[in-house]
Protein backbone atom coordinates (compact mmCIF):
# COMPACT_ATOMS: atom_id res chain seq x y z
CA UNK A 1 0.00 0.00 0.00
CA UNK A 2 1.53 3.31 -1.05
CA UNK A 3 0.18 5.23 1.93
CA UNK A 4 2.17 3.13 4.39
CA UNK A 5 5.42 3.97 2.59
CA UNK A 6 4.88 7.71 2.92
CA UNK A 7 6.61 9.14 5.95
CA UNK A 8 4.98 12.55 6.18
CA UNK A 9 1.34 13.24 6.91
CA UNK A 10 0.97 15.72 4.07
CA UNK A 11 2.14 13.11 1.57
CA UNK A 12 -0.28 10.54 2.96
CA UNK A 13 -3.17 12.99 2.88
CA UNK A 14 -2.39 13.92 -0.72
CA UNK A 15 -2.50 10.25 -1.76
CA UNK A 16 -5.79 9.76 0.09
CA UNK A 17 -7.34 12.86 -1.47
CA UNK A 18 -6.12 11.80 -4.92
CA UNK A 19 -7.71 8.38 -4.44
CA UNK A 20 -10.96 10.00 -3.34
CA UNK A 21 -11.00 12.36 -6.31
CA UNK A 22 -10.15 9.49 -8.65
CA UNK A 23 -13.58 7.94 -8.26
CA UNK A 24 -12.51 5.10 -5.98
CA UNK A 25 -14.91 3.80 -3.35
CA UNK A 26 -14.01 2.44 0.07
CA UNK A 27 -15.46 0.36 2.86
CA UNK A 28 -15.21 1.60 6.43
CA UNK A 29 -12.78 -1.24 7.07
CA UNK A 30 -10.48 0.02 4.31
CA UNK A 31 -10.64 3.58 5.61
CA UNK A 32 -9.82 2.27 9.10
CA UNK A 33 -6.76 0.52 7.71
CA UNK A 34 -5.63 3.76 6.09
CA UNK A 35 -6.22 5.63 9.33
CA UNK A 36 -3.96 3.18 11.15
CA UNK A 37 -1.03 4.12 8.89
CA UNK A 38 -0.51 7.15 11.13
CA UNK A 39 -0.44 7.55 14.89
CA UNK A 40 -1.53 11.19 14.72
CA UNK A 41 -5.17 11.64 15.67
CA UNK A 42 -5.61 14.74 13.51
CA UNK A 43 -4.19 12.94 10.46
CA UNK A 44 -6.55 10.03 11.10
CA UNK A 45 -9.45 12.47 11.22
CA UNK A 46 -8.37 14.08 7.95
CA UNK A 47 -8.08 10.70 6.22
CA UNK A 48 -11.54 9.62 7.37
CA UNK A 49 -13.12 12.96 6.48
CA UNK A 50 -11.56 12.98 3.01
CA UNK A 51 -12.85 9.50 2.22
CA UNK A 52 -16.25 9.77 3.89
CA UNK A 53 -18.06 10.83 0.69
CA UNK A 54 -16.70 7.70 -1.04
CA UNK A 55 -17.90 5.18 1.57
CA UNK A 56 -19.94 2.28 0.25
CA UNK A 57 -21.10 1.39 3.76
CA UNK A 58 -21.76 4.66 5.63
CA UNK A 59 -23.94 2.74 8.08
CA UNK A 60 -20.66 1.52 9.60
CA UNK A 61 -19.31 5.05 10.10
CA UNK A 62 -19.61 4.68 13.88
CA UNK A 63 -16.87 2.06 13.76
CA UNK A 64 -14.51 4.59 12.20
CA UNK A 65 -15.33 7.13 14.85
CA UNK A 66 -14.69 4.53 17.56
CA UNK A 67 -11.17 3.87 16.26
CA UNK A 68 -10.16 7.40 17.26
CA UNK A 69 -8.80 7.38 20.81
CA UNK A 70 -9.47 10.99 21.76
CA UNK A 71 -13.07 12.15 22.19
CA UNK A 72 -12.04 15.51 20.70
CA UNK A 73 -10.91 13.75 17.52
CA UNK A 74 -14.18 11.83 17.40
CA UNK A 75 -16.16 15.07 17.70
CA UNK A 76 -14.01 16.76 15.05
CA UNK A 77 -14.60 13.92 12.58
CA UNK A 78 -18.36 14.02 13.15
CA UNK A 79 -18.36 17.79 12.65
CA UNK A 80 -16.29 17.60 9.44
CA UNK A 81 -18.66 15.12 7.83
CA UNK A 82 -21.84 16.63 9.23
CA UNK A 83 -22.88 13.72 11.44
Amino acid sequence: MQVQRKSFGDEKLKLVRDASAGGHHFTCEQVGQLMRTTAQGDEQVQIAAALYPRLVDPENFGRLVATLAAPGDQDKLRRLVGR
